[in-house]
């Protein structure tokens, strides 16, 4: 099996054909979880983040939300907030949102004022869920050393350069090793590689299927005296703003973001100008974070591979095929249901492997050194002081 791309999507879909038994080889250009895995808040989403979701979607992602937990607890990794709260501005909405909830069977309580770090004022309900956020950091560092230790796995770092095909199967992938091309064949190739699988897949088709690369603005907030939340601010005049907490030395740091997000892989200096002039707004109506001087922001983009069905909707989880009898595309919508994508392609891989056997005369490639774990994205953003966010 080869797996392209050392992500979260990448690294459990390895486990899972470890589990089942099977070789593989992960290729990797850059660092572990160096892509869209690292600009991850670690929000394990149950569904209370829409106002009114799907039975469907709350099931999924209740189940991912579940898995990631017990996988979480099995390598020693503490949530940084066990419970979210969810905040209302609009009693109607608020009303909206809790009935769905509860059609829904997800968990929820009233919450008694507002959490440390928003304002009361204009606040007309808020909810406190079971919903909780981790430093992803700390699983890809310990999932990766696991898998990296087992003989059945060889992990390589290299850049995919294109696919090979013939007729309808995939013959190799073409990677750049000291100085020259080498072709690593093998019976499956999985991509897993965010906003690179639509590159890769055009090496062998024109056909673009449901591939969607879109950019979403983060904001970072750092300050000495910034309260731990993990929170989500509902209404149409927040765009769904949230904000996840990590600690440092120097304070708590709050990442936010919002549903905003715009299509390809970069933002337009006037797009983030626009954007970080509204998330200020919110910050400042709904929290205290813009309140002490001291406090400093940074700001990076987030771009995001994913297949969608229907554009302006969430799937559960997808891949893809474009066609070709031993190539899945594997993207989650949501990193809590990246699990759930591991089970789809197992299941599709079971019923595809067994007519393909790995090409006669394939090249191996040396291992060479460890690869790299990245930090989460924020960790490596410019801060500035908060008198300059404000003449944005």
């Amino acid at each position: 099996m080869l797996v392209v791309g050392a992500g979260a999507s990448g690294l459990i879909i390895a486990q899972r054909f470890v589990d089942a038994g099977l070789t593989v080889t992960i290729v990797e250009r850059g660092s572990v979880g160096g892509e869209q895995s690292n600009h991850s808040h670690g929000y394990m989403h149950r569904g209370h983040i829409y106002l009114t979701p799907s039975l469907e979607l709350v099931r999924n992602l209740s189940n991912g939300a579940d898995r990631w937990r017990a996988e979480m607890d099995a390598l020693g990794i503490e949530p940084i907030n066990d419970n979210s709260s969810l905040l209302f501005t609009n009693a109607y909405e608020a009303d909206v949102a809790a009935a769905a909830w509860s059609r829904a069977g997800l968990t929820f309580h009233e919450q008694v004022g507002a959490p440390p770090g928003v304002e009361q004022e204009g606040l007309a309900r808020s909810f406190i869920t079971q919903e909780a956020t981790f430093d992803f950091t700390q699983w890809l560092r310990a999932r990766y050393e696991r898998l990296a230790a087992d003989p059945a796995v060889k992990v390589v770092q290299a850049n995919v350069l294109r696919l090979e095909r013939e007729s309808t199967a995939i013959v190799g992938a073409v990677v750049a090793s000291g100085g020259e091309e080498v072709v690593l064949a093998s019976s499956f190739v999985v991509l897993c590689g965010g906003i690179g699988n639509l590159e890769l897949a055009a090496t062998v088709t024109q056909f673009r299927g449901n591939a969607l690369n879109r950019s979403s603005p983060m904001l970072v907030l750092r300050g000495p005296e910034l309260p731990s939340l993990s929170a989500v601010f509902h209404g149409h005049e927040t765009h769904g703003m949230f904000i996840a907490s990590r600690h440092t030395d120097e304070g708590t740091v709050w990442l936010v973001s919002n549903y905003v997000s715009y299509a390809g892989e970069a933002i337009t200096a006037t797009g983030v100008r626009l954007w970080l002039r509204d998330i200020r707004s919110t910050l400042r109506d709904r929290t205290s974070g813009l309140d002490d001087p001291r406090n400093v922001w940074g700001y990076y983009s987030a771009p995001k591979g994913e297949l969608r069905n229907i554009r302006t909707s969430i799937n559960s989880h997808n891949v893809q095929s474009y066609g070709f009898d031993n190539l899945l595309v594997a993207a989650p919508t949501k990193l809590t249901l990246t699990p759930l994508l591991g089970d789809v392609v197992m299941d599709e891989v079971a019923q595809r492997l067994r007519r393909h056997k790995r090409p006669a005369g394939s090249r191996d490639i040396e291992t060479g050194s460890p690869v790299s774990v990245s930090p989460e994205r924020w960790t490596e953003a410019t801060l500035h002081p908060l008198s300059s966010l404000v003449d944005v």
